[in-house]
């Protein structure tokens, strides 16, 4: 029981913590620069991700 509502709570937090900034920012008034921008931010992390799993290994740089 105990483990189920534990679940439970991470659950509902993580979809909140997508959620809550997409709500905030649909509103807010932002200046076109960063409109233009945030397309290219999902595939800016995703990059950013996937470079440090190919050239580090065991907190080693390599090639």
């Amino acid at each position: 029981m105990k483990l189920t509502f534990l679940i439970l709570i991470i659950g509902v937090l993580s979809v909140l913590m997508r959620v809550i900034p997409g709500i905030l920012t649909r509103k807010a008034n932002l200046p076109l620069s960063i409109r233009l921008a945030m397309p290219y931010v999902p595939i800016t992390l995703f990059t950013a991700m996937i470079t440090c799993d190919i050239f580090f290994w065991e907190e080693d740089f390599s090639l």
